[in-house]
């Protein structure tokens, strides 16, 4: 019987899953040990095709590798014929249970070299859960090496990963895994296993099964260090807080080798089959302690690639080549971060540059050297990213409602009542971002390597990496991977990244001598072959890898006393990425029924739920194929996650080839199973890319207004911009091409981006130029108000909004135009003007609630401004109400700011300094520019929480803004020259804006003082005036 490039010569061993086969190479006649299934199972079959996936993705001196894999022959019937196998090195020299250590040298080899493996492995996010003497093989020269993950489970790195099967050695497993909370599982879990083995191997005999008891007193059979059993029992504590947090830590503890006495012993006593108990009692665990020293990053693994077989290449993770400056950066930037920081180092380049691959290399090395525990967190086209990293990081994805607050209790218990606020809906807007770097750094449990993968698709990437560093702890290293080439549609995200404190990499071609090095660590290709990629791909290694795997999963490769070359002379090598990806599944495009299944999975996104897919295949007709989920992870063209079922393609590229070839009949029956308000978004899409515009713009309106000063107030601007591009395509005459662009420009205008005043002399041209409506009309008199604002003509604006409020048709409409006419009055403090208006904006019938919450609230300021306390309280007590349940960020934050100047006026300044800091956390969170910055930091001056010194330069938000600062932070200062040069600028133009008094009084102060010849007069004049502002309290 033959299994790929071996024949098969007798069974050597059998276990619960199958039978190891004693085997040759056909042409070499190298012996091998092949693993296949006895029988067929279904359940058997995927325990082996993940230890085939896990194992194939490891590369250490101490793990057993994967040679070659594949499936049995149709035609076979022992094996069973279709089921996988798995082709390791002969190992000759026995186990660990046969052949145990004989003194405390070797004991300590065999755990070293054990807890280096696993290291390697929790670094990947592999857990092996069957660590036992029988595990642990010996080579010829007697190295041991750490064998058989057949029960290994994913650990959470902020990534969905497989739930594990529910199984392990009774005795070696840890407390939570016999009790079948596999959700508290981690690397301590391994950790509990290494400890019991330790005792075994010392004792020679396996411990009583006594769950949660300790270990007995230890009894070697050799001499054995002092310091081995406090190891071990701290190996083995019943809570995994308790226990060291990483396998470089219990290295590190590890007692140092001694001396000893050679003992000769017999067999250990047979540890036990791996056994699958039946519980479910969860145990409470805190976070991880303690740490390890920082090592300086290990060298590339240069071994060569087996030339057994080629079945495995395309699971194999291929070690990074070159780039050693940028790999040294990142180090340097871990360390520093490692000693209490918050770094953080943006990977930037085209498609393909190893972005990726970098940032996993330091999340790996960070992990197995113990110095950081890494996070991922996956940005895209849909929004919560951020919630969906720390669902899989809590593994809350399967867990009843009934049982989460228990399930994140036992994992993050310091901030648990956060996260279940913030996971109920419940938690202040303006918090969300502290509460995701409190939970992420707890469960490190040490410094944080997060990487925000694919940064450039959602400027929330940017945020929350820039709110960590401004909160300057807890120590993490934050890692942004970021395509330039996709930087030119997200103004958001550069301007981001400009003010971001960032090391940025840029990653250029790789050097041929890398290129070649990375081609050759995938197959042995001939010299000819190596050259010719290298010279295509221009230095992409991705371009170079995907080729070669192409060409070795379409077999076409043979081997030659050269190397491997293609079957067909020199081979052709595509012109670019896309066309490397469409080759590798060109397979499945042929067809029918899997090309319908895998071009709505493209259509869908890079992360596809089964539900959705589904129900997709049968809106087109189609049966849903399932076995295309199998095929492509058979083929490493993407990977399944379990809870919930979601297919993720391995590259964003290939999805990207796949697209152009995704019809608009595929689109329609997308939009049509999206039918969901929470993903209207994407429907709206769909329905555009299937041609159906008037319905696109129809949804992609309804959700860009219900975005609007909710959430995210940046996606929000994304939407509306993408319905200003889409309504292009609407006839010249059609007024609905004015209302998205229009309120991308008030959007501009809360952004502080002065290029909206452009556009809006655009709009208005533009609206002239059409059909007069009543509609039409007050748009176009709101739109000359606006830019007589931005360019102060204050004297025209009444004139104006009463222009525009005659051609108001409803209450809303009325009620909004007086709302702008308040607001007018109040800036230019008028503030009994401003109550009569406010008044009459709240009679208006058929009112819209946002709008009645944004006139109460300027309402409030004018009442406040005019010293009638308790009706401006009456006011603000509806406001916050009618807040509660809108939800709205933009309006919270106006809430806090107006009640923030009114606490200042008064003197109240720790009220103030609360309600600057709500109003700053909400603007924050929203992506807007927070104009309260100024306040907030003066106000903490005057406190003394504040070093005057500290204060930077004013944000120019508008051109008031500036010197009205500057006069509060010279105020604060006593810096009264700079006061006085401040009021010289004033003149005409001094701003009159109601929140401006405590400038006008200062400027005041200043110009008395600036008449004055004696400058101490000028002093005690300007101390009187801050004393009056309460400016010193």
């Amino acid at each position: 019987m033959n299994l790929g490039p071996y024949a098969l010569e007798q069974v050597v061993a059998r276990g619960g899953m199958g039978e190891v086969w004693a085997a040759r190479h056909r042409t070499t006649d190298e012996r091998v040990a092949i693993k296949v299934l006895s029988v067929v199972h279904p359940t058997l079959a995927t325990l082996l095709q993940r230890e085939i996936r896990v194992v194939a993705g490891l590369d250490h001196p101490h793990v057993v590798r994967v040679l070659d894999t594949g499936r049995v022959p149709e035609d076979s019937d022992t094996p069973p014929a279709g089921t996988p196998w798995l082709a390791m090195p002969w190992l000759p020299g026995g186990n660990a249970e046969q052949r145990p250590p004989g003194s405390w040298p070797e004991l300590r080899a065999v755990l070293g070299a054990v807890l280096s493996a696993l290291a390697h492995a929790h670094a990947r996010g592999v857990l092996h859960r069957d660590v036992k003497p029988a595990n642990v093989l010996f080579d010829e020269a007697g190295r041991p090496l750490l064998a058989d993950f057949g029960m290994t489970g994913g650990l959470q790195h902020g990534d969905a990963k497989e739930r594990p099967a529910r199984g392990g050695t009774p005795g070696f497993m840890a407390p939570e895994q016999a009790a079948g909370s596999w959700f508290l599982e981690g690397p301590p879990t391994d950790l509990y296993a290494v400890g019991v083995l330790a005792w075994v191997l010392a004792c020679g005999r396996v411990p009583p099964l006594v769950p949660g008891a300790p270990l007995p007193p230890l009894a070697g059979r050799f001499p054995l260090p002092d310091g081995l059993e406090p190891w071990i029992l701290r190996c083995t504590e019943v809570e995994p807080s308790d226990r060291y947090g990483l396998a470089a830590d219990v290295l590190q503890a590890l007692p140092a080798e001694g001396a000893a006495t050679h003992v000769t012993v017999a067999p250990l006593e047979e540890a036990g089959a791996t056994w699958v108990p039946d519980m479910d009692t969860p145990i409470r665990v805190s976070a991880p302690r303690g740490g390890a020293p920082r090592p300086p990053p290990r060298a590339p693994d240069l071994r060569p690639t087996a030339t057994h077989g080629l079945g495995a290449a395309p699971l194999r993770v291929l070690a990074v080549r070159g780039r050693e400056r940028e790999r040294a950066l990142l180090w340097e930037e871990l360390s520093r971060a490692a000693e209490g920081g918050v770094r953080a180092v943006v990977l930037g380049g085209a498609a393909g540059t190893g972005k990726s691959r970098l940032a996993q290399w330091i999340c790996e090395q960070a992990a197995e050297h113990g110095v950081a525990w890494p996070i991922r967190v996956r940005f895209g086209d849909r929004a919560g990213a951020l919630d969906e990293a720390l669902t899989d990081l809590l593994r809350l994805r399967d867990v009843p409602p009934d049982r989460e607050a228990a399930r994140v209790r036992s994992l993050v218990p310091a901030c648990a009542d956060r996260v279940l606020a913030l996971r109920g809906g419940t938690l202040p807007t303006a918090h969300r971002l502290e509460v995701f770097r409190e939970a992420f750094a707890e469960r490190a449990g040490r410094t944080a390597v997060v990487w925000l993968d694919d940064a450039h698709a959602d400027d929330q990437a940017v945020t929350f990496a820039r709110s960590w560093q401004r909160a300057g702890g807890p120590p993490a290293l934050l890692v942004l991977t970021v395509r330039d080439d996709l930087l030119d549609d997200q103004p958001d995200v550069v301007r981001g990244l400009a003010e971001l404190d960032a090391t940025t990499l840029p990653l250029a071609p790789l050097d041929d001598a890398s290129q070649a090095d990375l081609v050759r660590q995938i197959a042995p290709c001939s010299d000819t072959i190596v050259e010719a990629v290298v010279r295509r791909s221009g230095g992409n290694p991705h371009f170079a890898a995907q080729v070669v795997l192409d060409w070795i999963g379409r077999g076409e490769l043979r081997s030659t006393s050269e190397g491997l070359v293609p079957r067909g002379g020199e081979g052709a090598v595509p012109t670019d990425l896309h066309e490397v990806w469409r080759g590798r599944v060109n397979p499945l495009l042929g067809e029918p029924e899997l090309r319908a299944g895998l071009l709505v999975a493209a259509a869908l996104g890079r992360k596809v739920a089964l539900d959705e897919w589904e129900a997709a295949c049968v809106e087109l007709g189609t049966t849903p194929p399932a076995r295309l989920w199998e095929m492509l992870v058979a083929d490493a063209l993407a990977t399944v996650e379990v809870e919930p079922p979601r297919l993720v393609f391995a590259h964003g590229l290939l999805r990207d080839a796949l697209l152009p070839l995704v019809s608009r009949e595929v689109h329609a029956a997308c939009a049509r199973a999206l039918r969901s308000d929470a993903i209207a978004d994407r429907r709206a899409w769909h329905e555009h890319e299937a041609g159906d515009l008037e319905a696109a713009l129809t949804t992609l309106n309804h959700r860009a207004l219900n975005w609007w000063g909710h959430r995210d107030f940046r996606r929000a601007r994304r939407l509306v911009a993408r319905q200003a591009s889409w309504s292009e395509g609407l006839p010249a005459g059609d007024e609905r091409r004015i209302w998205p662009r229009l309120e991308l420009a008030r959007m501009r205008y809360l952004d502080g981006d002065l290029g909206m005043v452009e556009e809006m002399v655009l709009i208005r041209e533009w609206v002239a130029r059409w059909p007069a409506t009543p509609r039409l009309r007050r748009v176009a008199v709101q739109l000359e108000s606006m830019l007589a604002t931005l360019e102060r003509r204050d004297q025209d604006i009444p004139g104006l909004l009463l222009q525009a409020l005659g051609h108001c048709e409803h209450g809303r409409e009325r009620q909004r135009v007086l709302g702008d006419l308040l607001v007018h009055h109040l800036k230019a403090g008028h503030f009994r003007d401003a109550v009569d208006v406010g008044r009459r904006a709240l009679e208006e019938q058929d009112s819209h609630a946002q709008t009645e919450t944004w006139v109460r609230t300027n309402l409030a300021a004018a009442l406040g401004e005019l010293g009638r306390v308790e009706e401006a309280e009456a006011q603000f007590a509806e406001t916050s109400a009618a807040l509660e349940s809108l939800g709205s960020r933009l309006q919270i934050a106006q809430y806090h700011a107006t009640r923030g100047n009114l606490a200042l006026g008064r003197g109240e300044l720790r009220c103030a300094r609360e309600h600057f800091l709500a109003a700053s956390a909400e603007w924050d969170a929203v992506g807007v520019e927070v104009p309260t910055l100024g306040h907030l930091e003066v106000t903490e001056v005057l406190l003394g929480e504040r070093d005057p010194a500290e204060l930077p330069a004013p944000p120019a938000l508008h051109e008031a803004g500036p010197r009205m600062l500057a006069a509060l932070r010279a105020t604060a200062r006593r810096e009264w020259d700079e006061v006085t040069r401040i009021a010289g600028l004033g003149g005409a133009n001094a701003p009159t804006r109601a929140e401006e008094r405590i400038w006008r009084r200062v400027a005041d102060a200043a110009a008395d003082a600036r008449a004055t010849e004696a400058s101490t007069a000028a002093r005690h004049r300007a101390e009187q005036i801050a004393e009056m502002c309460h400016l010193d309290r």
